[in-house]
């Protein structure tokens, strides 16, 4: 049984979750750490793990989709993806995964997110574009996005797939348009072109591939740690690298 974890590399600062990938990472042979950076890392990341630095597009979907052109993981090996601001509280969450994905799950989220209508023919997402959503991914996944449905969507915080259904879903494929990096103001700043913030970006990209993960499999093979939102037993997923006041940690 082979493991592997990709970690979007950002912050750097998060010591529980560095230190038990470090302990994963160099006392089983099995277990792989991979970190995939859209920001410089810090010394002690570059000195402990396998790592490297691509082009910052695509948010975290663009690092997982990175990462997998750079490795060769094998299709029966268990994938965490995982942002490295998270708090992580109990690492048994590593076999409870393994344990669902084993049922038949095909996805496992660490917090519930709300379900939606999906309708990949809308206009206007998130004011990134004029067009339909569906016309914003790649060619060879452009036919997935053909029909409104219902969606369970999955946060891309936290991730876990066997390789093998994540290449069955045509893998992340972020819609072209929007792999590109923050533009650059005069006094320094970056922001991404139609989205004041951020939220609507990154939430566009998990609609998008949480709507091939219900095409392909069903929206009943989709599974989670925990019915709260942001949080689990075993970890919290902080708001850029920041615990949420309206949503504390239990």
């Amino acid at each position: 049984m082979k493991i592997q974890f990709i970690v979007v590399g950002w912050y750097y600062s998060f010591d529980v979750l560095n230190e038990g990938l470090k302990e994963l990472n160099d006392e089983n042979e099995n277990v792989d750490v991979f970190w995939t950076c859209h920001n410089e890392p810090s010394d002690w990341v570059k000195d402990n793990f396998n790592y490297k630095v691509f082009d910052n597009i695509g948010d975290e979907y663009g690092a997982f989709q990175q990462a997998i052109d750079h490795l060769s993981i094998e299709d029966d090996t268990y994938v965490f993806f995982i942002h490295d601001d998270m708090i992580i509280k109990d690492w048994s969450f590593i076999n409870e995964c393994i344990k669902l994905l084993d049922e038949g799950y095909k996805c496992i989220g660490n917090c519930r997110e709300y379900d939606m209508h999906c309708d990949p023919f809308r206009t206007g997402t998130c004011g990134l574009w004029p067009g339909p959503m569906n016309e914003y991914v790649g060619e060879e996944n452009k036919h997935i996005y053909d029909t409104p449905m219902d969606i369970r969507k999955v946060r891309g915080s936290f991730m876990a797939m066997k390789m093998k259904d994540v290449r069955y879903v045509g893998e992340f494929d972020p819609p072209l348009s929007l792999m590109v990096g923050p533009k650059v103001r005069e006094d320094g700043t970056t922001y991404f072109e139609g989205d004041s913030g951020r939220g609507g970006y990154g939430n566009l990209l998990m609609e998008l591939f949480s709507y091939k993960l219900c095409k392909f499999f069903g929206r009943e093979r989709i599974a989670y740690l925990s019915n709260r939102y942001l949080d689990s037993e075993y970890m919290y997923e902080c708001g850029r690298g920041k615990l949420d006041p309206n949503h504390p940690m239990l």
